[in-house]
């Protein structure tokens, strides 16, 4: 068994955020991105903040996290959007 799957028990909560260059729709790529991989968003789970200088926005989701190949899969889904820098 994988040390890192030992560390989650599916289903649960999890918060994924992507840290991007700020545009005006990057939270909207990432929701649309996350949601492509998962049954729901819970209310008011996404946050988005603005860097000090506001030349990057990180977009928090949170939602119910099935298996760690769903976890898999969205990493790799928002790593490829050109925006986004990191993924946490």
């Amino acid at each position: 068994m994988d040390t890192n799957e030992e560390l989650l028990e599916f289903p649960c909560e999890f918060h994924i955020k992507a840290i991007g260059h700020t545009t005006k729709d990057l939270d909207a790529t990432v929701v649309s991105v996350v949601r492509k991989h998962i049954k729901a968003i819970y209310e008011g789970g996404v946050r988005s903040k603005p860097s000090s200088k506001g030349r990057f926005t990180s977009v928090t989701v949170t939602f119910t996290l099935e298996s760690r190949e769903q976890l898999d899969n969205i990493y790799v889904a928002l790593g490829a959007i050109d925006e986004v820098v990191m993924v946490l």
